[in-house]
């Protein structure tokens, strides 16, 4: 039995009577137990932790971050900026444009 290995390493220690009898609660410890249970205090973050860790942005960017070093990302991510900067910028010349005339 696995709780003979527990006592004599000194591990359990118990003043039930015998062996089985210890046995026999840590058996019974777990029968009120109900698994899949869903609505507990943190179900609500662990669904969002596990949809956060599902997600394919997450799985994407983590695959991006090792396949690309970490500089030529932050010029990526300039990348929009500058574009809608140019954009806003020649909106703006075609206005004032507009206007001188």
């Amino acid at each position: 039995m696995d709780i003979e290995i527990l006592i004599k390493n000194g591990i359990v220690t118990h003043w039930l009577g015998n062996n089985e009898d210890v046995s026999d609660l840590f058996r019974n410890l777990t029968k009120q137990i109900t698994r899949g249970v869903s609505n507990f205090y943190y179900s609500d973050l662990c669904q969002q932790l596990n949809d956060y860790c599902n997600s394919t942005c997450r799985k994407n960017k983590t695959i991006l971050s090792l396949l690309i070093p970490s500089r030529y990302i932050e010029y990526l991510r300039t990348l929009p900026q500058l574009l809608i900067y140019g954009w806003a910028t020649d909106q703006q010349e075609k206005f004032f444009h507009l206007q001188l005339k």
